[in-house]
This record gives C-alpha cells, sequence and structure tokens, in this order.
C-alpha cells in the first residue's frame, strides 16, 4: 500500500508555520480506507481539515468517513510533513476546488 520512509517530520510547540494543501485520492491503494485505517496524523503529523466529494464539503470529517476514488482532501501540516504525505502516500497536490458562489437576495 505505501510504506514508511522515516520517522514523521515533527512540529515542537508549534512553532513552524502550517499551511493547507489540496489532495485528490487517484490511487486505488487508499479508497475504501478510513482516516483512522490510514493513520494519517500519526505517520505524518498532517491533519485532514475537509474532504470535497463530488461538490459536497464536509469540514473536520470524521475519522471513520471512507475515502473513495476521486475524493478531495485538505490537508494542513508544515512542508516538512506535507511533502511526508506525498511521497508515503504517493499523493499530488491539485488546485483548490471552486466552491460555487453564495448569491445574497
Amino acid at each position: 500500500m505505501f510504506q514508511i520512509i522515516q520517522t514523521r517530520p515533527r512540529n515542537p510547540g508549534g512553532r513552524i508555520p502550517v499551511r493547507p494543501e489540496w489532495y485528490k485520492i487517484d490511487t486505488s491503494n487508499l479508497s475504501g480506507k478510513t482516516i483512522a485505517e490510514l493513520e494519517i496524523r500519526r505517520l505524518t503529523g498532517c491533519t485532514v481539515v475537509a474532504i470535497n466529494r463530488d461538490g459536497k464539503f464536509a469540514q473536520f470529517p470524521d475519522l471513520d468517513l471512507p475515502l473513495l476514488q476521486g475524493d478531495e482532501i485538505l490537508v494542513a501540516g508544515t512542508n516538512a510533513q506535507l511533502a511526508f504525505l506525498k511521497r508515503a502516500f504517493g499523493l499530488s497536490a491539485i488546485d483548490p476546488p471552486q466552491r460555487p458562489e453564495k448569491r445574497v437576495a
């Protein structure tokens, strides 16, 4: 499925700034697995903040929610943690999805 390359990068005391990054679940190795099963936080130090599934956004998704092929996930972490996530899980960063504009009447 994936291989552990090294120990996850640390952010002692939260002194290193974190940033968000969008990724697309386009590999069958991750599809059908839950966030908890993949242990993304424990293995990489990154946090899954949101999931975009077919244009519907779920913020702070439940850890038991299975990821599906085509899902887009928003992950927060330091530059080192996000780079580690990409290598460990074989993910590629994508542009943020477009949310429909809300019109005020």
